[in-house]
């Protein structure tokens, strides 16, 4: 287990996260910052916030790829790499500059999408089919 609803705010930065089915991770109202060592990895546990607004935010040039059913409600920000999901997560998602949104699990909120990449299925290409189920999709510059 991860709890760090008990740190200081904004958050914590890790390089990575790892875990099986019984893994959970603790947000609170915080946030968890992970990838900064630039290695990829699976996260088969849960992250959740018990309702206040705890957020995720990738980073780093690899992948994450969660394998579970993730039920913070705070946002997940994609700000470089991977977030590949292959289970579930529940948050409105920002996909940044260098960022990429992938795997064939289910997205429980909205996908904006500013210059990353949306990449249904593995990340380096295998396709797939990633699920959004949202009242609004929405990318905030012209589609060429």
């Amino acid at each position: 287990m991860l709890d760090i609803s008990g740190h200081n705010a904004p958050g914590v930065t890790i390089g990575s996260i790892e875990g099986d089915a019984t893994t959970f991770v603790f947000l609170a109202a915080n946030n968890l910052t992970v990838g900064s060592n630039d290695l990829s990895t699976t996260f088969f546990g849960v992250i959740e916030d018990n309702g206040f607004s705890g957020s995720l935010a990738k980073m780093g040039k690899k992948t994450l790829d969660l394998m579970g059913a993730n039920i913070y409600t705070g946002a997940t920000n994609i700000n470089g790499g991977a977030l590949q999901v292959d289970g579930s997560i529940s948050s409105n998602t920002i996909i940044n500059h260098k960022g990429t949104l992938a795997g064939g699990g289910t997205v429980y909120g909205n996908v904006t999408n500013y210059s990353g990449k949306v990449s249904p299925g593995d990340p380096l290409g295998v396709p797939g089919v990633l699920t959004v189920r949202t009242t609004t999709c929405k990318h905030p510059q012209p589609l060429l």
